[in-house]
């Protein structure tokens, strides 16, 4: 009975050594790979997403700001950011 509880003592320690030393490396680049999916996705998102300008100013809006009360214009944002529209600060498209 003594030398089983020795083996799974022995078997436990390797265990958790084993496992101590794999799972950080493991998180590391589980982080990593998330991490590029987000950006590559943000990107692709920022291209075609929909913002809306009006005749008179230099700032891009979210739909339904309450700065487009005049005039809405609906543009893709990748057009937007070309022609140096800057976002607005209260809506934060």
């Amino acid at each position: 009975m003594r030398n089983i509880k020795f083996r799974f003592m022995s078997f436990l320690t390797a265990l958790f050594i084993l496992l101590g030393t794999s799972l950080p490396t493991l998180a590391v680049n589980t982080t990593a790979s998330v991490t590029s999916n987000k950006s590559s996705y943000s990107a692709k998102a920022t291209k075609s997403y929909t913002v809306y300008i009006t005749n008179t100013g230099k700032k891009y809006h979210k739909k339904g700001c309450r700065y487009l009360n005049k005039s809405s214009i609906a543009i893709k944002k990748s057009s937007v950011l070309s022609k140096g529209y800057t976002a607005c600060k209260i809506c934060n498209p």
